[in-house]
């Protein structure tokens, strides 16, 4: 996918995001939330040529904000530390093993639209988000190392962005908000560069998590 076209498409979920806000005027209670947010994600890259992998399993933690501006919408803000990568799958005729581990430090913004159930709400989440390579680590039981398959192959690109989706449930008590929820990470940069002369045409990241968070309300004003 061209640059270009991965900014055309991370701009206009930015213009979306904006819009939705701005275009819906029914009564509501302004919310306001700060909280803090943890799980679990397993993560795979998308490589050309394709490498076989597994699954990898990482940890996601970090600080979430939100601010409900209408009935069903609002808009969230988080600041995360995220764990990335992939392993080689392991055969009976390639017993050895490689796995690296990428750790992002990333910042989504995301559109918030939820339904009232009581106490408890429906929401799907969506939007972009950009991220930081702060640091990796690898384990190579083959010894030396192979760039052509990623291996001992230093990371080029330490700037991700991509966009994000998922769905979720909450509970609302007097102490707080409570919730749960799943999603999938789509990366439209490569970590490696992709010229002709390069390894890859293409590696980025693709990620599923899922995560438990806990939020306060702080400050609410009627319209």
């Amino acid at each position: 996918m061209r640059a270009w076209t991965k900014f055309a498409i991370v701009t206009l979920l930015l213009l979306v995001t904006t819009t939705l806000e701005a275009q819906l005027h029914n009564n509501y209670t302004k919310e306001y939330y700060i909280g803090v947010n943890g799980g679990a994600t397993l993560s795979t890259m998308r490589f050309s040529p394709t490498l076989k992998q597994t699954m990898k399993l990482g940890v996601n933690t970090g600080v979430t904000m939100r601010y409900i501006a209408e009935k069903y919408f609002g808009l969230q803000a988080e600041v995360n530390f995220q764990q990335r990568g992939w392993a080689e799958k392991v055969t009976l005729d390639n017993p050895n093993t490689y796995n690296r581990t990428l750790n992002y430090i990333e910042v989504p913004f995301l559109t918030h639209i939820f339904f009232n159930a009581g106490p408890t709400r429906i929401f799907v989440n969506l939007g972009p988000k950009i991220c930081f390579l702060i640091g990796d680590s690898e384990v190579n039981n083959y010894g030396e190392p192979n760039e052509s398959m990623g291996r001992g192959k230093a990371v080029e690109n330490r700037v991700d962005y991509g966009v994000c989706g998922g769905l979720g449930f909450e509970f609302r008590s007097k102490i707080g908000t409570f919730g749960i929820d799943g999603r999938y990470y789509f990366g439209l940069g490569d970590i490696f560069n992709n010229s002709k002369s390069d390894p890859f045409e293409a590696s980025a990241n693709q990620v599923i998590s899922a995560n438990a968070y806990y939020l306060i309300p702080f400050k609410s004003k009627k319209r």
